[in-house]
């Protein structure tokens, strides 16, 4: 679809000074994919928004109106009026950045790079929005921006705005027999890692979750389709990949001397948009996995075979229907059905099986997970920063708090923060079994001294009581950000409260306060237990008994993301 006409634009000096065009290098190419699928193309266009916000932070207020619709409409106005449309030439798709498509107003764009434009605003303004994919008779042909009236609601039945300034109208839809629309939101349903620009993004373990919920349209699109669902899914397995690399640059001892995650995540990524190439990488990286025994220096392996069988399986689902690069990958839809067992026609959901099977091996499997769940098992164990010692009360029932004395409020919010920390556990694909069997065992660590509260049954017997190997040689310095986490959770406790009602000495521990308890810059976390008692650890009778290796805490202390 394109415009019937050339039009007549706007000299738009008035709006220069929102455009620093100075850090638009007139070298820098426009982004030409020849080839590419339509799929592709949309997740570039999200990506390209993302990366370049600041370009229109200017000039989204001067376009804010007193209503949504007055915004949209604005919006609208000013792209129509001073951005002229010219249709990409045959064979070349070109995505600018809007910095660009200001510079190249006057020659024209095309509907992505309106949508891109548009589609920024809508950011910086903190509007959620989706590009709309439309098909006319056969063919992927058109792209624009419609806006939900009602926020959180998915666009529906004529309840949002159309901005297409391929057309001449403000809030008209060309009739079309097919859409496809991708989210765009400023304010994902996630918190975590710093997003670009206001943008926040899903952090370390949280890249899956609400994965195929329709309500919420995932994380990067709309997944009403098999085709959607896939590059939803792709682009999630990125995030993911982009999380683990961030934690390992902050934190470079987090995984053991001679670990090639950190490479091999960098070079995947950097061919991530180049199906073949990406692939026969992954297929690479698979078989060095299977030659070394699934093993080697990063312990559990196969994350790339998971990646690997994952992708394939999943873009069988759709290998009719889209595009040469997922048929690159894709291994037939009669195999693709065998390994989930369902049939091929239902290609939504067994794109959905295959992508939830991947995201839990990958977060399973991951190096920096595995080093995560070692490492917090062992500090929970060890009654590190009393972390145990105070979570072990929220196993208690209520009426075993009440009946010992215990603030009812109070108790309820250690209740909270052990639900946090299990959600946090959940994450990182970890058996909740240890989770429990170990903060039992460090709480009896930290309160035995005291008399042994009661209220369990029993107290956990120590070797017993560990659902997983907590001793790592290396690595266990991987869990430090979570560590600091959770103490900043159980600093939300008024713990002096909390007891003050409890009348037995040995229902409560020696001392009650919190407040002084942090994780500093520059501590070393143990690597055993065995490395811990041969130091003279004492866990549990003081807040600072750790040396703990500087990791720069402070810049990755929320890196898991909790569902609300």
């Amino acid at each position: 679809m394109q415009a019937s006409h050339k039009r007549q634009i706007s000299s738009g000096g008035e709006y220069s000074r929102y455009f620093d065009l100075s850090k638009l290098q007139r070298k820098d190419p426009i982004l030409k994919k020849s080839g590419t699928g339509v799929f592709d193309t949309i997740v570039e266009m999200a990506r390209i928004v993302r990366k370049t916000l600041p370009d229109t932070e200017k000039v989204a207020p001067v376009l804010q109106g007193a209503t949504l619709e007055a915004t949209c409409r604005n919006i609208f106005d000013f792209v129509y009026n001073h951005i002229q449309y010219t249709l990409d030439k045959p064979g070349v798709e070109q995505l600018r950045r809007p910095l660009r498509a200001w510079a190249d107003r006057v020659a024209g764009v095309d509907c992505d790079c309106y949508s891109i434009f548009i589609s920024s605003i809508l950011t910086n303004l903190g509007i959620d929005h989706y590009f709309r994919m439309t098909k006319y008779k056969a063919d992927w042909q058109h792209i624009y921006i419609v806006v939900p009236k009602e926020p959180g609601k998915a666009p529906k039945g004529g309840n949002y705005y159309t901005i297409d300034c391929v057309v001449d109208r403000y809030d008209y839809e060309v009739p079309f027999s097919d859409k496809h629309d991708k989210k765009m939101s400023a304010l994902q349903y996630l918190d975590g890692v710093s997003g670009i620009g206001n943008v926040s993004q899903p952090g370390f373990g949280a890249e899956f979750i609400d994965f195929g919920n329709a309500s919420l349209s995932g994380y990067l699109g709309a997944t009403d389709s098999a085709e959607g669902l896939y590059f939803d899914f792709l682009e999630r397995l990125k995030l993911h990949l982009e999380n683990t690399l961030a934690q390992l640059k902050a934190n470079p001892n987090a995984l053991p001397p001679g670990s090639k995650l950190k490479t091999q995540i960098e070079q995947v990524l950097k061919v991530w948009y180049q199906p073949e190439e990406r692939d026969a990488l992954i297929d690479a990286m698979a078989a060095e996995e299977i030659a070394t025994g699934l093993s080697g220096v990063d312990g559990l392996g196969g994350v790339w075979d998971r990646i690997k069988k994952g992708v394939q399986k999943a873009s069988g689902f759709v290998a009719k229907n889209t595009t040469k690069a997922v048929k690159a990958v894709g291994t037939g839809v009669s195999n693709a059905a065998k390994w989930t067992g369902n049939k091929a026609s239902d290609s939504w959901k067994g794109v959905k099986q295959a992508a939830e099977w991947t995201f839990e091996k990958v977060v399973q499997l991951n190096p920096l997970s595995v080093a995560m769940r070692n490492g917090l098992l062992l500090a929970f164990k060890l009654n590190l920063f009393r972390m145990a010692e105070r979570l072990g009360y929220g196993y208690l029932t209520e009426q075993q708090a009440l009946a010992k004395g215990l603030h009812a409020g109070e108790f309820r919010k250690v209740k909270e923060k052990l639900n946090n920390v299990h959600k946090l556990w959940k994450g990182l694909q970890g058996d909740e079994s240890s989770l429990r069997k170990n903060i039992l065992q460090g709480w009896e660590r930290g309160v035995k001294k005291r008399g042994n509260v009661s209220g369990f049954g029993s107290t956990p017997a120590h070797s017993s009581y560990l659902g997983e190997v907590v001793t790592a040689t290396a690595g266990t310095a991987a869990a430090t950000p979570l560590i600091v986490k959770i103490v900043d959770w159980l600093k939300e406790v008024n713990w002096a409260a909390l007891f003050q009602g409890v009348k037995v000495l040995t229902d409560k521990p020696q001392n009650t306060s919190y407040e002084g308890v942090s994780v500093p810059n520059g501590y070393e976390l143990p690597t055993s237990e065995e490395a811990f008692n041969a130091k003279g650890g004492t866990p549990g009778e003081s807040d600072n008994t750790l040396l703990y290796a500087g990791l720069g805490v402070a810049a990755v202390v929320a890196i898991i993301v909790l569902s609300k």
